[in-house]
């Protein structure tokens, strides 16, 4: 578990600042200010991983593999709920 911890951890920072970086450099550009669309670039952000890595990686590694992988998806599921939970109470419901 703690090394799902670590990658959840790892894929939000560099998200969030890979994201972030883009946006203001580039996209900001391109786009006029809008909260709406800054609300739905964070959504974008935090999504979780994709459901299927886990059959991939099922298929084609180990199951010690397997079992990191299910568990990162399942912390990074619940991470992602939490952080919109808390994202869509700091803003409130418009």
């Amino acid at each position: 578990m703690k090394r799902s911890i670590v990658f959840v951890v790892i894929r939000y920072v560099l998200i969030l600042t890979v994201g972030y970086l883009f946006k203001f450099l580039i996209i900001d550009r391109i786009v006029p200010y809008d909260n709406i669309f800054n609300y739905a670039f964070f959504t974008l952000l935090i999504l979780p991983v994709p459901f299927s890595l886990s059959i991939i990686v099922g298929r084609y590694s180990s199951k010690e593999n397997s079992e990191l992988i299910n568990n990162t998806i399942v912390l990074n599921t619940f991470v992602c709920i939490i952080l919109y939970i808390i994202f869509v109470s700091i803003i409130g419901v418009y």
